[in-house]
């Protein structure tokens, strides 16, 4: 009788996962290949497809089908979709229990995100492309240094200003919570000013609440973790944010996209 040991048993399920992982990451390179070029190309997208994958499972999304689901939604919403507080209808959907099947679930969810990218995005992502050239020629030396009293107030103005289609579709409530979350991430990042959370919830809003930890994104993690004064970590990261924005217009690839 032919045994197998526990550690064959463990390279088998190795083996296995990779090829889970492998066949998902090509098909994420093949579908969004310019978000996995900026993301720093196939070694990247693995591991992406990688932590994808453990959080799919941790919301009880375990077959290859579901998990690829999981992972399309964190390339249309953000890593963070699930607890995006401008979109908290993901969230719900991703763990409604009156749905049993999770497959059913999770293609509601997926069904229900592309709706919002085509009404938020219009057709040919034209709002979006409208707001990317909004925000590129934005100057943020406009905005006061000291926050104020009424920072709330500005902020939420100047990204209804930047989109007012995506703003307007998500609603008041929603919008003002994640301006407050923007609030609470700059404080964690040490900054302080106004010009810190314009920059921080204006990326929020447009590339989802985790964006500075988005695998999508990693010149936006660099460019939070490197120090210096807060008006010098600020300016470095708008200018990454727009360098990223000029490479998303003149590559066209907001075209049937949802997110810059």
């Amino acid at each position: 009788m032919l045994l197998i040991r526990e550690d064959q048993l463990e390279m088998f399920r190795r083996r296995a996962r990779a090829r889970f992982d492998g066949e998902l990451a090509r098909h994420f390179l093949a579908t969004y290949p310019y978000e996995c070029r900026e993301a720093g190309g196939e070694a990247a997208v693995l591991e992406l497809v990688h932590q994808g994958v453990g959080r799919a499972a941790e919301h009880g999304y375990t077959i290859q089908n579901q998990a690829g689901l999981y992972i399309g939604l964190t390339f249309m919403l953000g890593v963070d979709f699930d607890s995006d507080p401008q979109i908290p209808w993901a969230g719900r959907g991703l763990d409604d229990e009156s749905v049993e099947d999770p497959q059913e679930r999770i293609l509601r969810l997926y069904t229900t995100a592309v709706d919002y990218l085509r009404a938020t995005a219009g057709d040919g992502c034209r709002h979006l492309v409208r707001a990317l050239v909004r925000i590129k020629g934005f100057d943020l030396r406009s905005v006061p240094e000291p926050r104020g009293e009424s920072w709330e107030t500005n902020l939420l103005k100047r990204l209804r200003t930047f989109f007012p289609e995506k703003y307007d579709f998500q609603g008041e409530e929603a919008n003002r919570a994640l301006v407050r979350q923007a609030g609470t991430a700059v404080e964690d990042l040490g900054l302080e000013g106004e010009r810190a959370v314009t920059a921080v919830g204006t990326l929020m809003f447009m590339m989802g609440a985790g964006f500075g930890h988005d695998p999508l994104y990693p010149w936006a993690a660099r460019a939070l973790a490197e120090g210096g004064a807060e008006a010098e970590r600020v300016d470095r990261l708008h200018r990454e944010a727009v360098a990223h924005l000029e490479r998303s217009l003149a590559s066209g690839k907001p075209e049937g996209e949802g997110r810059p």
